[in-house]
């Protein structure tokens, strides 16, 4: 919360008592614990408390602001992205994530994580074994659980082609869009949509 009070005020230097006051009216009345989104990441085991997906959003990406205006930020928020082949993919879409470009993502592999892999993807060896997608998944939304994914376990099959990137979502998969009572999928992996 004082994160987000300096980012909404650039210019101040609030002291201490300053940043307090900001982090409860941002809270409007609501009780510090109770303000926000409680996130469950089930393949970690980690429950974590984070600010709303707008606040969030903007403290997240603050040290962007020189580079690109909140307003211009908007614009690429709201793109989906398509990644076919997570091997190099993964990180064009991990750094997607992190400049806060693409809100919506759909990542197709067909492949798991093998020991060859390891000079190419950021994981370590506790993930082998696992689908390419599901690392992805899971490491896009350590970064941002608010992200809509979705994910082809197949990779991108003939009748896929098309539909990949026009498939359209109504809210989004991430483990805070889902609550404490819809975690994100089972311990294998983030859920995916029928």
């Amino acid at each position: 919360m004082t994160e987000l009070g300096r980012c909404l005020r650039p210019g101040d230097s609030p002291d201490a008592r300053a940043l307090a006051a900001a982090a409860t009216e941002l809270c409007a009345g609501v009780p510090r614990r109770r303000c926000g989104t409680w996130v469950w990441y089930p393949w970690s085991g980690r429950l974590v408390h984070l600010l709303p997906a707008e606040g969030f959003r903007l403290v997240r990406t603050d040290r962007n602001r020189d580079k690109i205006t909140r307003v211009q930020q908007q614009a690429p928020l709201g793109r989906r992205i398509g990644v076919l082949g997570l091997s190099v993919g993964n990180s064009a879409a991990l750094t997607c994530v992190m400049e806060g470009v693409g809100g919506s993502f759909r990542l197709a592999d067909f492949d798991r994580l093998g020991p060859s892999n390891l000079n190419r993807l950021r994981a370590g060896v506790h993930d082998l074994g696992v689908e390419k997608t599901v690392l992805c998944a899971r490491q896009m939304y350590e970064i941002d659980p608010y992200l809509d994914i979705e994910i082809y376990r197949d990779g991108v099959t003939p009748g896929d082609r098309r539909g990949v990137l026009r498939r359209t979502s109504r809210r989004g998969t991430g483990p805070a869009d889902r609550g404490m009572r819809h975690p994100v999928g089972q311990v294998r992996g983030p859920g995916t949509r029928a």
